[in-house]
């Protein structure tokens, strides 16, 4: 649908993970990102592993969910629907979300949440009875007790490309389109 507006002017989008070869498009491996903490947490010797996502309907979400069952499945892991948590964006969200499995799912012993903010709420109400990885590595991650695990984006090199792509559009004749996929960390704390 957004294609055809590229004749107007430039589009850029940003960890889009529907591309086109219309539109530069600078994203992560979401499906891989989502298999990797999953792994993680299992290799930690979890066997009830949950997961957090922002928004159900955003394909990047879908993406990191497919790598999570496929970890599961991996691993002889039952899917367990219930387990799957969404509209988690804050240190907030995370606590109602660890208030919800404390009474409800006292045998999740493993969360991967969309962002740390979650995994810092979640922690403060289950503190040590699950392990935690969340995404982005924010400076939270480091004075929570215990540290949270998680998987850093180079979110401020995206931010960089991007912009340089932009100004480099604007000021050539250069409608090049690019489909930049960037690497992520796992940071073991």
């Amino acid at each position: 649908m957004i294609e055809a507006y590229a004749e107007h002017g430039l589009i850029i989008s940003s960890n889009d993970t529907k591309q086109t070869s219309k539109i530069s498009n600078f994203h992560f491996d979401e499906y891989q990102i989502g298999k990797t903490a999953t792994e993680f947490l299992i290799q930690k010797g979890c066997s009830n592993v949950a997961i957090c996502m922002d928004n159900p309907f955003n394909h990047a979400q879908k993406l990191r969910l497919s790598g999570y069952k496929k970890a599961l499945k991996k691993h002889s892991l039952t899917y367990n629907e219930g387990y799957v948590f969404s509209s988690a964006f804050t240190i907030d969200d995370g606590m109602k979300i660890g208030r919800n499995i404390k009474k409800m799912y006292p045998n999740i012993d493993g969360i991967y949440t969309g962002n740390d903010y979650v995994s810092a709420g979640i922690q403060k109400v289950l503190e040590d009875k699950v392990v935690l990885i969340g995404t982005d590595n924010h400076d939270i991650c480091k004075i929570t007790r215990p540290q949270l695990s998680s998987i850093a984006l180079p979110v401020a090199q995206m931010s960089e490309d991007i912009s340089n792509h932009v100004v480099e559009c604007l000021l050539t004749s250069n409608k090049e389109t690019l489909n930049q996929q960037y690497d992520f960390d796992l940071i073991v704390r």
